[in-house]
């Protein structure tokens, strides 16, 4: 939390990267986040593309799995707009 309020957004991907396996929807929507801010501030199109579908597969999983949690659904919403 404290990365994401500093705007550290390599050191807060690189941190939540470790839990990629991770079957948790509150870990894994975070990771998603992570990984979408990533692209975000991403130069390389190529780079900010790959990283913006692995975002999007992992907001799908963290959805699935906390179908009735909000913040999956909206993680899950701001990677299609």
């Amino acid at each position: 939390m404290l990365l994401l309020l500093q705007n550290a957004v390599d050191e807060l991907y690189t941190y939540m990267k470790q839990f990629a396996d991770s079957m948790e929807a509150e870990v894994l929507w975070r990771l998603a986040r992570a990984t979408c801010d990533k692209a975000k501030s991403t130069v390389d199109k190529a780079a900010r593309k790959d990283l913006m579908y692995d975002a999007f597969k992992v907001a799908e999983l963290a959805l699935k799995l906390g179908d009735t949690n909000f913040a999956c659904h909206k993680v899950s919403l701001c990677h299609r707009l």
